[in-house]
């Protein structure tokens, strides 16, 4: 399981590259802008924190239970990063 977060991981971290370059390169507004900083920065600041308390335990279902966490936590941070792609791309010229 802990393979496959990461990959997931990964490739959010590729999107969120991507919808940072079109957000920069293009006349988005600045709500907009400062929207996708906050929040990134929030979700990657909740994924270092459920990593970090991972690597506190060796009980089991703690392990468990941080990972389903981390888990909910990609799962929003996609549906948020479609969203916001989303919204950006109506000002790409």
């Amino acid at each position: 399981m802990e393979e496959k977060i990461k990959t997931v991981a990964a490739r959010i971290a590729e999107i969120n590259s991507g919808t940072k370059k079109l957000i920069e390169d293009n006349n988005v507004p600045s709500s907009i802008r400062n929207e996708f900083h906050l929040k990134s920065n929030q979700y990657d600041g909740m994924i270092e924190d459920l990593e970090t308390m991972r690597s506190f335990t060796d009980k089991q279902e703690t392990l468990e239970n941080l990972l389903n966490q981390e888990v909910e936590v990609l799962r929003v941070r996609i549906e948020w990063e479609k969203d916001i792609l989303r919204r950006a791309m109506k000002y790409v010229k």
